[in-house]
């Protein structure tokens, strides 16, 4: 479900590039709770096997609705699936746009109602056309245009193996 174009050049689209990620992690882990419990771990729930390689595991694993197979040492990976069951990733998420809305990047162009007072401005070295509400407020509605906070940029950190992930914005 999740945005496989590619890297966006513009650094000012990450904020819209994240949190459209984001929302698609957050919408994959709801449906992954629409299950029976919509909570994962070890024990008896799931039968997880090893398997030596895929071919073998796809003929032993027909039409069995609760196996998980795991290649390797399975204690380890099934740990690790258990902590990282929807519940979890759900609370990631909500954190995430929590996060965004609170550090939300101006842009010159922007429309957004909550910011129609705001405006990005250049003072001080500030020359980018975009800058945190949060980070980069200057005074009565302005904004400096450093770019991307350093907070926005910890979250996107979060996403910088999934596809569409620019590594320049790193350094935005």
């Amino acid at each position: 479900m999740r945005n496989t174009g590619v890297p966006v050049a513009d650094p000012a689209a990450a904020p819209a590039w994240l949190r459209e990620q984001v929302l698609a992690r957050l919408e994959m882990a709801r449906e992954a709770c629409d299950g029976d419990s919509g909570q994962w771990f070890m024990g008896r729930k799931w039968n997880v096997y090893r398997a030596e390689d895929e071919a073998a595991c796809d003929l032993d694993c027909e039409g069995e609705e609760n196996r998980l197979v795991v290649y390797g040492n399975v204690k380890p990976q099934s740990g690790h699936i258990a902590i990282n069951d929807p519940r979890q990733i759900i609370a990631d998420c909500e954190s995430d746009l929590a996060i965004l809305d609170e550090h939300y990047i101006l842009t010159t162009s922007d429309r957004n109602e909550a910011y129609e007072d705001f405006s990005v401005l250049s003072i001080g070295g500030a020359s980018r056309d975009h800058g945190c509400v949060t980070c980069h407020y200057y005074t009565m509605g302005g904004i400096k245009g450093f770019g991307i906070c350093r907070t926005v940029k910890a979250v996107a950190a979060g996403y910088r193996h999934w596809p569409g992930y620019a590594e320049h914005w790193s350094g935005t």
